[in-house]
């Protein structure tokens, strides 16, 4: 037997402007037997279902600029079709992420694509000589996988001379590399690389090494071969 109590929201979830990549936890308290469901909306017209955000804690999303709306309803425990359903819509909090979407986090400039993933999109300085590209960073309070070379993120650094490519990464943009003429080691750590683009590896040092993982060997030499890689480069 199930014991309805009244139902009634106590606390409700409250509007504010953030960064990106801050981390905003939206709360709904209630009294009486009471399950709980997130929806968001662009609008704050047409409203759509968060999947999985059923707790009275919803961590809404600061990935890039714009406004979201989020509000939870909270149903009394029986289902809709039966007698003695109730439903209490909370009110609308109205969540607006603003600034920049570049960070720079260590060495690197980060661009966040997702909840869950980053672009390297430039250095901090073009005088390093040697370059890790991390598979995660963190900014603000949410950690990201670093997915992503951007487009000419470490073009004509000139001191440049070894790099490893993180083992998230999927993608190398076109001029990623290009004219880094000293560059002569470049150290793939993952296998997850399916796409680099045109002239990432063009006008590098003519010795140089690519040590890539053995399962990938062939299709990372086509790719990069591809990407304008010189002609005498070594791949190991």
């Amino acid at each position: 037997k199930v014991t309805v109590k009244a139902l009634a929201i106590t606390t409700q979830p409250k509007s504010g402007t953030y960064k990106v990549g801050k981390s905003v936890n939206l709360t709904v308290k209630f009294v009486g037997n009471g399950d709980v469901q997130w929806f968001s909306s662009s609008d704050s017209e047409t409203w759509t279902e968060i999947e999985d955000a059923d707790s009275a804690k919803l961590k809404a999303s600061t990935a890039a600029e714009g406004t979201t709306y989020y509000r939870a309803v909270v149903t009394n425990g029986l289902d809709s079709d039966e007698e003695g359903f109730v439903s209490v819509t909370s009110s609308t909090a109205k969540i607006v992420v603003s600034g920049t979407t570049k960070t720079v986090v260590g060495k690197f400039t980060y661009k966040i694509t997702s909840n869950t993933e980053a672009t390297v999109v430039g250095v901090a300085k073009k005088t390093y000589t040697s370059l890790v590209i991390p598979s995660t960073v963190t900014i603000g309070e949410t950690t990201y996988n670093v997915t992503a070379v951007g487009a000419g993120a470490f073009k004509n650094c000139l001191k440049l001379r070894t790099v490893t490519v993180g083992e998230n990464v999927t993608t190398i943009g076109e001029n990623a590399f290009k004219g880094d003429n000293r560059l002569s080691t470049v150290k793939f750590s993952g296998s997850a690389v399916t796409t680099i683009g045109k002239n990432a590896f063009r006008g590098l040092a003519h010795n140089i090494k690519f040590s890539i993982p053995t399962a990938q060997l062939s299709a990372y030499q086509t790719l990069i071969e591809a990407a304008g890689a010189p002609h005498n480069a070594k791949f190991i």
